[in-house]
């Protein structure tokens, strides 16, 4: 991506995806429901990301444009599906009679 757009664009996408995760889990703490299928799609997006490193670094034998990736792709695909399960785990909770367990005590979804 650095070869094409160069170093900046680089720097302002790494930025978003770091900030995107930040500004979701805020929200996730203050029990908002869209939150957490938001954490749900954003995890989702990251294990591909992470499928496609590791599918890169396979396929052509080296790191994709010079930037490692693959061991933080490994991450992402070993940490995303508990994420997700734990997510889904708590809009079930939610969904029923009981609050949630996490976050604060007595604080239910917010819409």
């Amino acid at each position: 991506m650095d070869k094409i757009f160069g170093p900046r664009w680089f720097m302002i996408v790494n930025w978003l995806l770091y900030c995107v995760p930040v500004a979701i889990f805020y929200f996730i703490l203050i029990k908002k429901r869209w939150a957490y299928y938001a954490g749900i799609v954003y995890t989702a997006v990251m294990i591909l990301n992470g499928l496609v490193h590791n599918l890169s670094v396979i396929i052509t034998g080296h790191y994709f444009g010079g930037f490692a990736g693959n061991i933080t792709g490994l991450a992402f695909i070993a940490i995303g599906p508990v994420l997700i399960y734990h997510l889904r785990k708590i809009i079930i909770m939610d969904s029923g009679s009981s609050p949630p367990k996490a976050g604060r005590p007595g604080m239910t979804m917010q819409n």
